[in-house]
C-alpha cells in the first residue's frame, strides 16, 4: 500500500514540476487617446477562438493593462474598449518567437449616432 501512495506522490509531484516548466506568454501594453495621453479604466479584451476563452483587463490610471501566463500555441486577439471608443483588433501569432508581446492600443473615437431618417 506504501508503495502506491509513494508512485501516487511521485506522479503528483512530476506532473506540478512539468506544468511549470512549460513556457508561457505574456501580453502587456498601453492604451492612448489618438493624441496620446493614456486611457483610465479602459477594457482590454483577449481573446481566443481556439480555446473559447476570452480574459479582460481594466486598465490602470497610467492606461497600462497586462496578461500573463497565456499559452504560446494559440492565437489571440487583444482589443480595448471604453464609452468613447475602441481601438482596432491586434492579432498575435503563435509563430511568434518571443514570450513577452508588447501590444499598444490607440482608441479610435465613437463617430456620432445619424439622426433618424424622415420617411416619404
Amino acid at each position: 500500500m506504501r508503495s502506491v501512495h509513494r508512485l501516487t506522490f511521485t506522479l503528483v509531484v512530476a506532473t506540478c514540476l512539468q506544468a511549470q516548466s512549460l513556457p508561457t506568454w505574456n501580453v502587456r501594453g498601453k492604451v492612448t487617446r489618438p493624441s496620446g495621453e493614456p486611457v483610465a479604466k479602459a477594457a482590454v479584451k483577449l481573446k481566443s477562438e481556439s480555446l473559447i476563452q476570452a480574459r479582460s483587463f481594466i486598465t490602470t490610471s497610467e492606461g497600462k493593462y497586462m496578461f500573463r501566463g497565456l499559452n504560446p500555441h494559440v492565437d489571440y486577439t487583444v482589443q480595448a474598449r471604453n464609452e468613447n471608443g475602441r481601438s482596432p483588433v491586434r492579432r498575435l501569432s503563435k509563430f511568434a518567437a518571443k514570450e513577452d508581446h508588447v501590444v499598444d492600443l490607440t482608441l479610435t473615437p465613437r463617430k456620432a449616432p445619424r439622426p433618424p431618417r424622415g420617411k416619404k
